[in-house]
């Protein structure tokens, strides 16, 4: 069974480049979110978002074309329903990076795929990140860092927490995580049970047809 890594955090946590990394060296898959936000420095477009305006967001949302949308410091972001069920239908992960609605729009839609990570840092390293980053006044950045009480407030409702102190090693955890869900009972109970249930006393697999033991 197929899961969706839901990374969400604060500004500044480093939840983007965890996503990164999975996609680059895990083949994590992901849905490209749509957002009305100006792209950062080295962004591409249909890679890291869709960037589209305001007018065109409104429309596609009122056309029901996502399955949830936030609005984040005045910019609008959208992920798209279709693209989720296309990917788990193919039979792969998925990593996402949403806020707080976002993951619990996810998990109440996708139950026994959805696995919520929370995202942390201290709150100087925070600072000095988001400067860092670029692209953002300081306006923007203190609007970002005002968050940080409500944001934090929201963890308890996820399943992992995460201090992404060193991004590699954050990135091998989310991994165990995975791992980890992926051996859950409920994740591999049809598995087991398909591959048992014809059984017999003998040890060896029962057909009731000739179909059957072809296939």
């Amino acid at each position: 069974m197929s899961k969706i890594i839901v990374l969400s955090g604060f500004s500044g946590a480093g939840k983007d480049s965890i996503a990164k990394e999975l996609k680059r060296r895990f083949g994590f898959a992901a849905p490209v979110s749509h957002t009305t936000r100006r792209p950062r420095d080295g962004e591409v477009q249909g890679v890291d978002y869709i960037f589209v305006s305001e007018d065109m967001f409104l429309e596609m949302e009122k056309d029901g074309a996502f399955i949830e949308t936030t609005c984040y410091c005045g910019n609008h972001y959208g992920t798209s329903k279709a693209e989720i069920d296309q990917i788990l239908g193919n039979g792969h992960d998925i990593v996402m990076v949403l806020d707080f609605e976002g993951a619990m729009a996810i998990r109440k839609l996708y139950p026994h795929d959805a696995v919520l990570v929370f995202v942390s840092a201290n709150p100087t390293e925070l600072h000095k990140r988001l400067v860092g980053r670029g692209g953002m006044t300081e306006d923007e950045i203190n609007e970002r860092l005002s968050r940080l009480p409500r944001e934090a407030a929201t963890a308890k409702e996820y399943d992992y927490l995460l201090d992404n102190i060193d991004l590699p090693e954050s990135v091998g955890l989310v991994c165990s995580i995975l791992k980890a869900e992926h051996m859950k009972a409920e994740s591999r109970y049809d598995e087991l049970y398909r591959m048992f249930s014809t059984v017999g006393n003998d040890g060896k697999q029962k057909y009731n047809t000739k179909e059957e033991q072809k296939t």
